[in-house]
């Protein structure tokens, strides 16, 4: 710190830390002697080999004959098929070496569609239902997507092949990751389905998924409520969606409902305000969690503090009145309901 202050008054200009850098913040020291620092709620940025930073970029590229992040993180990569057979349709791989994890498709993939982190696998599911995978930091998401109501049964069994990780189900039937030892090092929210309702009125069922084990193999199978998808009252289409991510979340959300009242640490979006339930007339409340590495604050005398937070989308919740209020909430450990 006294290296850096001392080449910021010589530079007359503000100069970073280079040791104090690291995935989720940057620090800088200034000519009069004062710190800044930039803290990230989650992992921002990679190092890579040659010792140099980039921000993290989750856009998919095509290389190798599969797509793959622009930027990945350190704790995890992932790749997807660009089609066709001969890959699997999501590689997760955990950084440092730490284990791989691999769904195929059963049958033939349609070319994908790329666009940002996003690629989509047309009526690859069936006529009418589309497999959407998505990019994360510390994993992947992917959904069926069906744009119409199917016909007949309609299960998913998933080849899966591991090495070093584990995917597994727990008794509340949430998808978890271990490692070799045991050790849970990735879980998320219980899998949920979703119709086309308003953006956050819309009707949510929970999704029944299993992992099925023999000496040979291993299926992950998704089973759909079939009462949900042959409800007249269901507007399609209809989205179902199993996330795999490694680590316990930065940020997440939860809401008093049986909805959304587990954590939500997987979802692209966070909600904060409150609303009238469209289908039950009660009042209901959400809340974000950010969770922010401060160890670079610990012994400093911290004379200002800002949060900046992005809004890019509102549906008019509370009024005038009713600010979204931030405060810190201080946990020891981490948990994830």
């Amino acid at each position: 710190m006294r290296t850096a202050i001392t080449e910021a008054k010589k530079q007359g200009r503000p100069v970073e830390v280079a040791t104090a850098a690291t995935e989720s913040g940057r620090t800088w020291a200034y000519p009069d002697g004062h710190l800044t620092a930039d803290i990230y709620a989650g992992l921002a940025r990679a190092k890579h080999a040659n010792g140099e930073w980039a921000w993290i970029d989750n856009s998919l590229i095509e290389q190798d004959g599969v797509l793959k992040q622009r930027t990945p993180s350190a704790v995890a990569a992932v790749q997807f098929s660009t089609g066709g057979t001969g890959h699997p349709f999501a590689v997760l791989t955990k950084g440092d070496k730490g284990g791989q994890l691999a769904l195929s498709w059963p049958t033939s993939l349609p070319k994908a569609v790329v666009k940002g982190q996003t690629a989509t696998y047309t009526d690859a599911v069936r006529p009418g239902a589309d497999l959407v995978v998505m990019a994360l930091t510390t994993g992947f998401r992917f959904d069926v997507v069906l744009r119409e109501k199917p016909t007949g049964s309609f299960k998913l069994r998933l080849p899966l092949a591991a090495k070093g990780l584990d995917l597994s189900t727990t008794k509340d039937g949430v998808l978890q990751l271990t490692d070799g030892k045991g050790r849970k090092i990735g879980d998320g929210q219980r899998p949920m389905m979703w119709d086309a309702g308003p953006e956050h009125g819309a009707r949510r069922t929970a999704v029944k998924v299993s992992v099925e084990k023999s000496d040979n193999d291993a299926v992950l199978v998704i089973d759909p409520d079939k009462k949900f998808l042959r409800d007249s009252t269901t507007k399609y289409p209809v989205t179902i969606d199993p996330t795999i991510s490694l680590g316990l979340q930065a940020d997440t959300w939860v809401e008093n409902s049986t909805a959304y009242g587990s954590s939500q640490a997987h979802d692209i979006q966070l909600w904060a305000g409150a609303y009238e339930n469209p289908f039950e007339g009660t009042n209901l409340v959400d809340r974000s969690f950010l969770k922010f590495d401060s160890s670079a604050l610990a012994g400093r005398s911290i004379k200002d503090a800002v949060l900046a937070l992005r809004q890019h989308s509102s549906t008019g919740c509370g009024d005038a009145n009713s600010a979204v209020k931030a405060q810190r909430i201080p946990l020891s450990g981490t948990n994830s309901a």
